[in-house]
């Protein structure tokens, strides 16, 4: 028998409980199952496209080649967070803060 999209929705929204716990809450009443996401839009199972406001998409959006490749090398290189002395991320900063106007400091 044929799975029908929404029962297989309602079984992820389960699962996702059960593996997640009840906290976690979803952003809509009724939830989008996406499968993807290119520049400024996600996309779901339906192949229906919505505008992603809410993602790091003002950022770099979804599936950038640059910054796949980018955050590809870093996890080969080494995976930690800001808390150590790196200098790939002080470099990093140092490019970005100079694209703030004058005035903006850290």
């Amino acid at each position: 028998a044929e799975v029908s999209a929404e029962s297989e929705l309602g079984a992820l929204v389960g699962m996702r409980r059960r593996i997640l716990g009840p906290n976690l809450s979803l952003l809509y009443n009724e939830p989008i199952h996406l499968v993807r996401g290119s520049g400024c839009y996600l996309v779901d199972r339906q192949n229906k496209r919505y505008l992603d406001a809410v993602n790091n998409v003002p950022v770099v959006g979804h599936s950038e080649p640059r910054v796949a490749e980018a955050v590809s090398e870093a996890m080969r290189t080494l995976n930690t967070n800001i808390r150590y002395i790196r200098e790939d991320y002080l470099d990093y900063a140092e490019e970005l803060l100079a694209l703030f106007p004058a005035g903006l400091d850290t």
